[in-house]
């Protein structure tokens, strides 16, 4: 018996099959044989999930969507392939979905490609420091990626208050001080050329030896940044050579007071500070440089160390 005509059915009539396989024309009907007649569905009566916009990269755009039939979620590769056209630069482009195996027929859907859109300039997300680098981002409002640049690290610095002290054999002294570093920097080392002569503690403590003679004392920050201190080393104590730092006059009103705050150099001298006024009536001075108004009138504060002195006219008005 010849196979009959195509059937009423929903969907295209694909044809008849037996046994997984289409029939041929001519295959003979057999009673131990069972054929069925296979319909296929429009892919064009899927529904297909919207394509948000992407942003242009260079390379093909092939975004994720869902494709449903009635209430079917179909497969690709198993109810539909998927092809595109015109995917890669800023424009519109179309992703063709074909029906295979219970469906045939294509469709259709477009997409915009498109130039990512910041949130505005490049912001600081972390701050660089000396020793580690910082980073700068903004943020695609379309597509949500997230570009970033790193920002270079801080140039190290270092002020060192003194270039060469003296010392007396056996003295120490704290007064060399290291600052202005930049931000996240620190020191990590101090050394001596020659212990012999001069010695330095990791707090920066530094004692001459019993032997006179020149040695240079290194700070080394973490950033690699590093500064020398000569240091001389002598028999007799350090005395004082210059008083700075005093101004040569100073107006004040009755009762009111300021402090003088001399620098002694060099820094390491041993020799002590001593403050006189030449009119406690008009003004008086502490052994610490405090200097009050009493009343109307002028005086001289005479800031002495060893045999240096400077002085400064007071006007109390």
């Amino acid at each position: 018996m010849e196979l009959p005509q195509a059937p009423q059915g929903d969907g295209k009539f694909a044809g008849w099959f037996c046994d997984g396989k289409e029939a041929e024309d001519d295959q003979i009907l057999n009673d131990d044989k069972e054929f069925y007649a296979v319909f296929r569905q429009d892919i064009k009566d899927a529904r297909i999930s919207d394509i948000p916009a992407s942003c242009y990269n260079g390379t093909e755009i092939k975004p994720t969507f869902t494709v449903k039939y009635q209430d079917e979620l179909l497969t690709e590769n198993a109810d539909y392939t998927v092809s595109w056209k015109n995917n890669v630069n800023i424009g519109t482009a179309t992703a063709v979905i074909t029906g295979i195996g219970k469906f045939f027929g294509t469709k259709e859907i477009s997409y915009v490609i498109e130039a990512h859109r910041w949130n505005g300039p490049m912001k600081t997300v972390k701050e660089p420091t000396a020793l580690v680098y910082g980073r700068a981002e903004r943020k695609c409002t379309v597509c949500g990626k997230t570009e970033s640049k790193q920002l270079a690290k801080l140039s190290p610095k270092m002020k060192v208050n003194v270039s060469s002290i003296v010392l007396k054999t056996g003295q120490s002294t704290t007064k060399v001080k290291v600052t202005g570093l930049a931000k996240g920097d620190r020191i990590a080392s101090w050394t001596s050329g020659n212990n012999k002569i001069v010695t330095v503690n990791s707090s920066g403590k530094i004692r001459a030896g019993k032997k006179t003679g020149n040695a240079k004392i290194s700070v080394k920050l973490q950033s690699g940044l590093q500064k020398q201190i000569a240091v001389k080393v002598q028999k007799t104590p350090v005395k004082t050579t210059k008083i700075q730092g005093i101004q040569k006059k100073i107006r004040l009103r009755k009762k009111k007071s300021c402090t003088l705050v001399p620098q002694i150099l060099p820094i390491t001298s041993v020799e002590k500070i001593t403050f006189t006024s030449s009119n406690k009536k008009v003004a008086t001075v502490t052994s610490k440089g405090k200097v009050t108004a009493k009343k109307k009138g002028t005086a001289v504060i005479t800031v002495k160390s060893g045999k240096i002195k400077v002085k400064c006219k007071i006007t109390v008005r």
